[in-house]
This record gives C-alpha cells, sequence and structure tokens, in this order.
C-alpha cells in the first residue's frame, strides 16, 4: 500500500468494516518471524479506531480484576516502560499489560 508506514502489513475487512493490520515486530524494530500456523490478529480499538496488531499466538482472553493488576517496576526487561500499563497476576502466572494507546503514535493512528 503506497504512502503508509512499513509496519502496516495490508488491510482487512472484517463484518463490512475495513481495519488497518500492524506489525509491531516491524514498528519496534525487533526479529521478523514468518507468519504461522499459531499466529493472530487481534483487533483493538484506539480512540474510537478498529486497528488489528499481528502477534505470534493467543490461547485466551481473560478479564482481569484491578486488584489483580500492579504498577509497571520501574525496569520492565528493556521495554520503554512508557508501552506498560501494569503488570497482571493470575494464579502462577505474571502477565505483561500493554498500553496500547501508547503503541501508535498519533499520526499513525490516522492509518486507515
Amino acid at each position: 500500500m503506497p504512502n503508509v508506514p512499513v509496519f502496516v502489513e495490508g488491510i482487512i475487512n472484517l463484518r463490512e468494516d475495513i481495519i488497518p493490520v500492524i506489525n509491531l515486530k516491524k514498528k519496534f524494530n525487533m526479529k521478523e518471524w514468518e507468519v504461522q500456523e499459531n499466529s493472530r490478529i487481534i483487533i483493538i480499538n484506539i480512540d474510537n479506531r478498529q486497528i488489528g496488531i499481528v502477534v505470534d499466538d493467543a490461547s485466551e482472553v481473560v478479564n482481569l480484576h484491578q486488584k489483580y493488576i500492579d504498577d509497571s517496576p520501574d525496569i520492565a526487561m528493556n521495554i520503554d516502560e512508557k508501552y506498560i500499563m501494569g503488570i497482571g497476576r493470575m494464579d502462577e502466572e505474571v502477565i505483561i499489560l500493554l498500553d496500547l494507546t501508547e503503541l501508535l503514535f498519533i499520526g499513525e493512528k490516522n492509518v486507515n
């Protein structure tokens, strides 16, 4: 697609809505991977716009009560802290919660 950021993979038609699909690995200059059988597109809403994000795998959707969400630590595993909303605890698992509104810069939110 012409005149779109390099991390925009394309668009999909979901229930008659045209949704741009982005690759966060490209956006953050991470090692890319080929789409596998377990790869998924997760649809998120940012500022009342739907955006698809390519992920390596998704096994379930969970709802966490606020009491199970802690503030992000001062040092967050080489990830810019502005992208981390908090750390979720579910049984013995630890879940890094991304701040989806910070994933895209303001100009990038208008890719569709």
